[in-house]
């Protein structure tokens, strides 16, 4: 025999929706902090693709693994390339390949 009250239903209420809410907060979260990396890093491919010609698909790898930082400052740092060797070099400092 189960034995719950009304106080116990409500607690197991509420403890539901506040984990709910918490949960949906940190989806939220998730996903706007993916969405903008993406956004970035849809961006700076165009622009390296502008500034320094088409990037390898091994290049454009090593470039959607940068943080949203990382692409922030790539973003910076492209206006000055006049390569791909130049993009190469600023991986490597950067994000060494594994």
């Amino acid at each position: 025999m189960e034995f719950t009250t009304s106080w116990m239903r409500e607690g197991i209420k509420v403890g539901l929706k506040q984990g709910e809410e918490r949960g949906l907060k940190k989806g939220k979260k998730l996903g706007l902090e993916q969405g903008k990396r993406q956004e970035a890093q849809a961006l700076i491919l165009r622009l390296l693709n502008r500034q320094i010609g088409a990037v390898s698909v091994r290049l454009q790898g090593r470039v959607k693994a940068l943080s949203l930082a990382q692409l922030e400052k790539l973003g910076e740092a492209l206006l000055e390339f006049s390569n791909k060797n130049d993009l190469i070099v600023w991986l490597e400092k950067i994000h060494p390949p594994s």
